[in-house]
């Protein structure tokens, strides 16, 4: 059975540094690790990378980000199609049970 949980991600990713890195964050049984944010110019889009981490013994869901610094905050994944790199939006990110996924550039984020 699935654990739904909805992170917010306002502890990570609200609080940027200059750096770009924020703080790690838990909810449950998931943990945010070295997230970080590619600095972008205000008001465009900015793309999040982190390291998310599953310590339960069943697989988990990451369902939906949030972030005080922005309007909205959608989770995608990057895909070839015909030479071009595309993006489309995922419902959710499976994330295996004491196990992690990798959200990085060039693939979900």
């Amino acid at each position: 059975m699935n654990i739904l949980i909805k992170l917010s991600l306002a502890g990570a990713l609200g609080l940027v540094s200059v750096a770009g890195a924020a703080q790690e964050m838990k909810s449950g049984n998931l943990m945010i690790m070295d997230p970080w944010v590619r600095f972008t110019i205000e008001g465009r889009p900015a793309g999040g990378y982190m390291k998310v981490q599953n310590s339960g013994a069943q697989a988990d869901k990451l369902l939906s980000a949030t972030s005080p610094l922005a309007e909205r905050v959608e989770i995608h994944t990057s895909f070839m199609k015909d030479g071009i790199m595309k993006m489309r939006p995922v419902a959710h990110i499976d994330v295996p049970a004491k196990g992690y996924v990798e959200l990085k550039s060039g693939g979900l984020h």
